[in-house]
């Protein structure tokens, strides 16, 4: 199911209503910067019908697209996290290399940002243990497959932006006793204590599998945001070096060249283990292949189809 089919029901048009069906095409045009034709396409009617609507009541139409457009304006002053996460780090920058404090001072005021919005965006980036893991160097975590498990649990799991929001309730109101919330509850818990041993568990990837799989065969499925499992899984942009590393333990903590070495090989990621039930996992995976595989590219697909065609022909 598309994502503006799933945001139209969501919403609960009622689609055999010309008025609001016009409505529900204003809605998705603002709020979801959709095309005619994904909106066609989401309706099940051509772009053509679609055109020919809207020309029926344009003015009705235009007066919707207003009507949203306002509300749109109104939000954009409700910042999340991540776009206040954003601005402070934009507002250090400046500080550092200033062009301009009017335009600064502007764009303070426009959002009516105070010195305690800014004190508390960033008390969030030092307590939130989201923020702790979009900038760890998890060099011996699998951040991508991490990514797509964390990205499919989203309705449970706030991730500081505006389509989250009420993750969190949900979260709460889940039922611990059905079998995918306990699926869930086993594959983040695994997952914390990786992270807090720095290793990663070598039947998290294999868990993680199951969870999806699991979710798919329940009708729990739902398309993926590729743009969040890109920022989630990608690695922080600056790094620490082994030398820096070294040179700090060894000046801040007072290591011995042996003890360091020690400490840095613990972050190698393990070998896997063989694990049960793992030929079924994988006959499950190609019988649902088609949902299963997120590619976050167009050359990622090509590559994926293309070795799957070499396989058959072996």
């Amino acid at each position: 199911m598309s994502t503006v089919r799933s945001y139209l029901e969501e919403k609960g048009y009622n689609l055999n209503d010309d008025k609001e069906l016009l409505r529900a095409m204003a809605d998705v045009k603002v709020n979801m910067d959709a095309t005619q034709q994904e909106i066609a396409e989401a309706l099940g009617i051509t772009a053509r019908t679609l055109r020919n609507k809207i020309s029926k009541d344009k003015a009705y139409y235009n007066a919707c697209i207003q009507e949203f457009s306002s509300i749109d304006l109104q939000e954009q002053t409700e910042l999340s996290e991540d776009e206040m996460s954003t601005f402070v780090t934009n507002m250090i920058r400046l500080g550092t290399n200033p062009k301009s404090a009017k335009d600064m001072q502007l764009f303070i005021d426009f959002f009516e940002i105070s010195k305690q919005d800014v004190k508390s965006i960033l008390e969030v980036k030092k307590s939130s243990f989201r923020r702790w893991y979009k900038d760890a160097s998890l060099d011996y975590m699998d951040r991508r497959e991490i990514a797509t498990v964390l990205e499919s649990m989203s309705d449970v799991m706030y991730m500081g932006n505006k389509e989250t929001q009420g993750a969190t309730q949900n979260f709460i109101d889940m039922d611990i006793d059905e079998d995918l919330t306990k699926l869930m509850l086993m594959y983040s818990g695994l997952l914390f204590m990786s992270l807090w041993n720095q290793v990663e568990h070598p039947a998290l990837s294999y868990l993680g599998q199951g969870l999806r799989l699991e979710q798919i065969k329940q009708g729990n499925y739902k398309e993926l945001n590729k743009v969040n499992i890109k920022d989630l899984a990608q690695a922080p942009k600056k790094r620490m070096s082994t030398e820096e590393m070294t040179s700090l333990l060894r000046s801040e903590l007072g290591m011995s060249d042996s003890e360091i070495e020690k400490l840095l090989l613990t972050h190698k990621k393990q070998s896997k283990v063989n694990l049960p039930d793992r030929e079924q996992v994988r006959i499950d995976r190609e019988k649902y292949d088609a949902k299963f595989n997120v590619f976050l590219s167009v050359q990622e697909e090509i590559s994926y189809m293309t070795e799957k065609l070499k396989n058959k022909g072996e």
